[in-house]
């Protein structure tokens, strides 16, 4: 094993990150921040806990899968339902509730013992394994739920344009998470420096073929809502959908019904969501041929803004697709997915 890159000097991790720089098309701010990802991954993947979280979302795609070049910096986290309501009876396989009076018991439920288990359990863990390696980590809870943990981690480049020295852990638990695979998570500036130790860790995660019906189902209900979705980077969803469609596994998956079929039985159930007019949307509709995928009217030129501002924050560090090319390739996938559900060829 090489030197551990947090032993070295704080002028040697400096130029490491100029260094790599210039190799890399992402500068020291998001390179620090992508270390400090996969040292909270670290920690929480080697605690006793690791066995109840799956690690998904847009950081999962590039981290784990490589599937896409856009820099995530959240780090998204289920812990496991079956878990967290582990004393809850009528909890089939999928973690799913027998009624929708028992979906909405259950929903209070998680939200209030997960903002528990983050402030009692996960924390205080976190807060040990890091004081433990001589790090002096900050915790902020802050969500509509408490649901949202922001870690702050002592950064070379504070104060930077790109933003703060923290990491946005959001977690959800109205899901079990799987399917998941195991996988390695490294960090970026492994590959240019082999002879220095860098975090790494394999984590439990989510199968990309589902993050990517979560995606779609979040676009169609980004859709039928009439913009009430917080727009801020939500055109990364149309992207990532666009990239992932180059993969073998995710084309093979547009012939099976059951991918959408899993990720619609859980979305009914936990996230009810309704439209401008205060009318609920139906996620059904998505297995009924009516999969909708295109943005019309003001929410275009929102979207077509907010990727804009996405490319000028060099966030995506490879090819950039023009948005008419984003929107083209989702326009094909939602006919190849309903021709899939109502029977045409």
């Amino acid at each position: 094993m090489g030197e551990k890159f947090f032993s070295l000097s704080l002028e040697d991790q400096a130029a490491a990150y100029y260094n790599a720089r210039k190799q890399l098309e992402l500068n020291e701010f998001f390179l620090e921040k992508d270390i400090w990802i996969v040292f909270i991954l670290e920690e929480l993947f080697n605690s006793p806990s690791k066995d109840n979280f799956i690690f998904k979302g847009g950081t999962s795609l590039s981290k784990a899968y490589k599937a896409i070049e856009r820099f995530s910096e959240d780090i998204d986290l289920t812990l496991d339902i079956r878990h967290l309501l582990s004393g809850e009876k009528k909890m089939n396989p999928e973690g799913l509730p027998p009624t929708k009076t028992q979906a909405r018991n259950w929903i209070n439920l998680v939200r209030k013992r997960l903002s528990s288990y983050i402030s009692e359990q996960f924390i205080p863990m976190m807060r040990e394994g890091f004081n433990s390696k001589g790090f002096d980590v900050d915790f902020r809870i802050d969500g509509a739920f408490d649901d949202n943990l922001f870690i702050r981690y002592p950064s070379l480049w504070a104060p930077h344009p790109q933003g703060t020295p923290e990491i946005k852990v959001d977690f959800s638990a109205r899901s079990t998470g799987e399917p998941y695979e195991e996988l390695p998570v490294n960090c970026y500036m492994s590959s240019k420096f082999p002879d220095l130790e860098f975090p790494n860790i394999i984590c439990r995660v989510m199968k990309f073929e589902r993050t990517f019906y979560e995606k779609l189902t979040a676009i169609h209900i980004f859709c039928k809502e009439g913009q009430k979705t917080k727009l801020e980077r939500f055109s990364r969803h149309f992207y990532d959908i666009h990239e992932l469609m180059c993969h073998s596994r995710i084309q093979a998956s547009l012939t099976e019904k059951s991918w959408m079929q899993m990720v619609v039985d859980n979305k009914k159930s936990f996230y009810p969501m309704k439209n401008a007019q205060g009318e609920y949307i139906n996620y059904e509709d998505c297995l009924k041929g009516g999969l909708c995928l295109i943005p019309e009217g003001p929410m275009f030129k929102s979207l077509f803004e907010d990727y804009n501002a996405l490319l000028e924050s060099k966030m995506i560090y490879g090819k950039t697709p023009t948005f008419q090319d984003i929107l083209k390739n989702c326009e094909d996938v939602a006919k190849t997915i309903n021709a899939l559900f109502d029977g045409k060829p």
